[in-house]
């Protein structure tokens, strides 16, 4: 699921903010990507609703790093997931 998840915020990155995928690399922050952090924030509601996850205020304060973002989102993804395999 991370290959997925970080295929998406590469393509919401390349098509949203116009970053070239070369310049997507998982440790840049966002700063250095060039987002200020309102399109940081629109990044992340981007990816919550594609995901059908949501960070707390306290999450998107810390996703520091494309990297964060790919792991804080699968870790959503997984815990939702995990819960509705149980819930069937």
């Amino acid at each position: 699921m991370i290959q997925v998840i970080k295929d998406r915020v590469e393509y919401n990155l390349q098509h949203h903010f116009l970053i070239r995928q070369t310049r997507v690399n998982p440790e840049y922050n966002f700063n250095k990507l060039g987002l200020s952090p309102m399109e940081k924030l629109e990044l992340l509601l981007y990816i919550e609703r594609e995901f059908g996850i949501e960070f707390s205020e306290e999450e998107i304060h810390s996703i520091g790093t494309v990297s964060d973002l790919i792991k804080h989102t699968d870790w959503h993804y997984s815990q939702q997931h995990h819960f509705h395999e149980w819930s069937n």
